[in-house]
């Protein structure tokens, strides 16, 4: 894909546990990154893709889309125009689900967790 195409980034949408070097990869080729969360399953290969994306000097952002919703954002600048210091905001989900137990988005070794993986919004 590098090699036919001039890309200015890269969305990196792959299963936690298949991250092999992606990141990496598009850094040092000067291709800015975005990657859904969790970027790791660990804070060592988060810590690589980070100096990677450092070293190479490009634009890096995480999926955490529900930070961006205008909802939230709303929220949050409501409840800080009346004062309120916005540490913890407790939200529900009533969409569907990815695939059942065995799907890869439900297993800690495969993606993280529950916790992980929406709880870090």
């Amino acid at each position: 894909m590098y090699k036919a195409e001039d890309l200015d980034a890269v969305w990196i949408c792959i299963p936690p546990y298949a991250h092999g070097g992606e990141v990496e990869e598009a850094a040092a080729r000067g291709v800015h990154v975005f990657v859904e969360k969790p970027v790791a399953l660990s804070l060592d290969v988060a810590k690589k893709m980070e100096a990677a994306v450092q070293r190479a000097g490009v634009v890096s952002w995480v999926g955490y889309h529900i930070r961006q919703a205008f909802s939230v954002r709303r929220v949050k600048a409501l409840l800080e125009e009346a004062g309120w210091r916005v540490g913890l905001v407790v939200g529900r989900w009533w969409g569907g689900i990815v695939g059942g137990p065995e799907h890869w988005w439900w297993s800690a070794d495969k993606g993280g967790g529950q916790l992980v993986e929406q709880a870090t919004h």
